[in-house]
């Protein structure tokens, strides 16, 4: 980020999260790099559980609340409502 390497550093992190999709901190940098909603949709991202919490994190992090409280109940009513996340 504060080398102006967004591009590529969104490149790296999409092909960390493919090949580790448990690995939180990659999803975490993913989703500081996505600075508005359309940035979100045209990530290149693996179908895998995390991806839900990456979505629901990233949501919060562009202060679109509604969108985040969506996806957090969606994740409690897909079992995950014992979650201390």
């Amino acid at each position: 980020k504060k080398l102006d390497l967004r591009s590529q550093a969104v490149t790296v992190l999409q092909a960390s999260v493919a090949a580790a999709p448990t690995l939180w901190a990659a999803w975490v940098e993913l989703a500081g790099l996505a600075n508005e909603y359309e940035a979100l949709d045209s990530l290149q991202l693996p179908k895998h559980w995390m991806m839900y919490f990456f979505a629901a994190h990233a949501f919060v992090e562009l202060k679109l609340s509604e969108q985040a409280l969506e996806a957090y109940m969606a994740l409690a009513a897909a079992g995950f409502e014992k979650s201390t996340y």
